[in-house]
């Protein structure tokens, strides 16, 4: 890609955690890290070696447990994400260490978050383009104007 050569190496490369809920998305993960490691490292967990599928892991269990999935510790400063079987499904948490608290972020909070590192990152290596966030009639209306 004509963006990727722009990209600085001398920066800090960002650490993910991430939750493959023993699905198929934790091994197109590990093929992907061969083009993208050196720019961000991600470790994966519940990578499909051992465990079952969804179990204890998983985008949907991390939501509505709001804990971090089984064999995933993590604390300030790490940034986490969850898949969930299939991969068609991701949600972000950390950990809040002023509220001493766990930390959800999906749906309009994501693609608020995307739409900002997108932008900034283009900016960084001075491309400039035109960016649109799409969202459905069940958005958040506090993202919408966020975003406007």
């Amino acid at each position: 890609s004509a963006i990727m050569p722009k990209i600085s190496h001398d920066e800090v490369k960002p650490k993910l955690k991430l939750d493959g809920a023993n699905g198929v998305g934790a091994d197109r993960v590990k093929s992907l890290m061969s083009h993208i490691g050196d720019i961000v490292d991600i470790q994966v967990y519940n990578d499909g070696t051992t465990g079952k599928l969804n179990y204890m892991c998983g985008a949907d269990f991390v939501k509505a447990s709001q804990v971090a999935p089984n064999g995933l510790r993590f604390g300030p400063g790490d940034t986490c994400l969850s898949f969930d079987g299939d991969a068609d499904r991701i949600v972000f948490f950390y950990f809040n260490e002023d509220e001493k608290q766990f930390k959800l972020l999906d749906g309009d909070k994501i693609a608020c978050l995307m739409a900002l590192f997108i932008k900034g990152s283009l900016q960084k290596i001075q491309v400039e383009l035109d960016m649109s966030v799409i969202q459905t009639a069940y958005a958040n209306g506090s993202s919408t104007r966020y975003l406007t």
